[in-house]
C-alpha cells in the first residue's frame, strides 16, 4: 500500500507521543487561504498546493489532553458551543474554531466545501495569521 507524504507525517507524529496507546488524531485539516495582519495592513492569499501541505492542521488527543501537533505540540483547551468546537492555546498563541455545516439547513450549506470547516488563528507579538480550511477528519 502506498502512503502520501502527509499520511506518513501523521503516522510519525502519532508514534512520537509518550502515551502511544491513548493517542487519537482529533483533527486533520488542509488550509485553502491565509490572511496576515499587523498595524501596517493585511494581506490575503490563496495557498498553493505546496503551501497547503506545509501549513496542514493537526490536533491530537492524549488521554484527556489536546495538543496542537502542527504548532509545536502546544497544549490546547477544548470547548463546545452549539455547532462550534474551540481549541484554545492557554498561553495566548492562538486558537482553532471548527464548524459543522451539517447543522445548517440544506439551502445554507456550501456543497463545494467539506462538512467540517475551520479557521486557525495564530498570534505572535502584534501580528496575526489566520488560515481557513476544511477538515478531512474530525473526531473530538
Amino acid at each position: 500500500m502506498m502512503y502520501k507524504p502527509a499520511h506518513l507525517l501523521v503516522l510519525v507524529i502519532l508514534f512520537t507521543f509518550p502515551i502511544l496507546g491513548q493517542t487519537q488524531l482529533v483533527l486533520q485539516g488542509t488550509p485553502s487561504s491565509r490572511t496576515t495582519s499587523s498595524d501596517e495592513g493585511s494581506t490575503d492569499e490563496i495557498l498553493t498546493e505546496s503551501q497547503k501541505n506545509e501549513f496542514r492542521l493537526l490536533i491530537a488527543k492524549v488521554g484527556d489532553d489536546y495538543f496542537w501537533v502542527s504548532r509545536e505540540q502546544r497544549l490546547l483547551d477544548h470547548y463546545e458551543s452549539g455547532a462550534f468546537h474551540y481549541f484554545v492555546d492557554p498561553t495566548g498563541g492562538g486558537y482553532i474554531k471548527v464548524f459543522d455545516q451539517s447543522v445548517l439547513q440544506d439551502f445554507m450549506r456550501d456543497p463545494t466545501k467539506p462538512r467540517m470547516l475551520y479557521l486557525e488563528h495564530l498570534s505572535l507579538w502584534l501580528q496575526t495569521t489566520t488560515y481557513w480550511g476544511g477538515a478531512e477528519s474530525f473526531e473530538p
